[in-house]
Parts: structure tokens; sequence; C-alpha cells
């Protein structure tokens, strides 16, 4: 476990040394991009840049698991993105959810399951998907990952 914080530190070591309109770039491609919330991140350097630490963190934890729990962390992630498209264009919502699901992640790849839920007063509460379908076997990504749900 030791191993995956110093491979995590050292990709977020190397990013903050990556010119900065590079690092402002988000993971996706902003030249698909028509949600609300997806075209504030390519409008947004600091929320470019949260994206892109979440998709290296996403990243090293995918790495750590098996292929049906990389099944259930990505429905998880779709269920967070429903989530985040809920902030709309609101660039503090928007950041509020990075830095959560950050703190979430970050977690997770040191070992600690016990994560800090998304409040309830968030863009959850606007509706969207509760519960990611599981992508099969018995259990789903809330019963794999029940407090990134």
């Amino acid at each position: 476990m030791r191993f995956l914080l110093f491979v995590f530190a050292s990709i977020v070591g190397v990013s903050a040394l990556l010119p900065l309109a590079h690092a402002q770039r988000p993971s996706f491609n902003c030249a698909v991009a028509t949600a609300l919330d997806e075209a504030m991140i390519c409008r947004d350097g600091n929320l470019a840049n949260l994206d892109n630490q979440l998709s290296a963190i996403f990243r090293v934890l995918l790495d750590t698991l098996n292929g049906s729990d990389k099944a259930l962390l990505r429905e998880t992630e779709r269920l967070w993105l429903a989530k985040r498209a809920a902030c709309g264009a609101r660039a503090d919502c928007i950041a509020n959810m990075y830095r959560i699901r950050i703190e979430q992640l970050n977690i997770l790849v040191a070992g600690n399951p016990t994560t800090p839920a998304i409040p309830a007063s968030g863009p959850s509460a606007t509706g969207g998907p509760t519960k990611p379908a599981s992508p099969g076997g018995s259990k789903d990504a809330c019963d794999a990952f029940p407090t990134l749900c």
C-alpha cells in the first residue's frame, strides 16, 4: 500500500511541474463537452486541475482492484458524475463535489474503507440515480463502495 501512496504522490508531484496551460486542460475532451458542468470545467482552470487530480487518483485506485470491483468502482463514478452534473454551471458546487470525491478516493487508496459521504444537501438531493445497477454479480456498486454512493 505504501508503494501505491508513493505512486500517487509521484503523479501529483509531476502534475505540479507541468506548464500551467497544460495543467488547465481537464481529463476529458472539451471539444465534445456539452453538459453545463463539463463546459464550466473546460473554462475554469481550477476546476480543470481538480478534474486532473481526481482522474489521477481514480486511475491509481482502479489499478489496485480486481475485475469485478473495477466495474463496481466505475459504476460509483457514473453516479458521482450525475451528481456533479446536477451542479450545472455553478463552479463552487462543482469544486466542492471534486474536493469531496478526491478525499473519498484518497482514503480508499490509503486502504481505509470509511470514506466521507457526499452530503445529502448537495447536488444529490436534486434527484438523479440513487443506486447504480450492478454490472453483473451478486453485489452492486453501493454494496462494494457504500460511502461513495
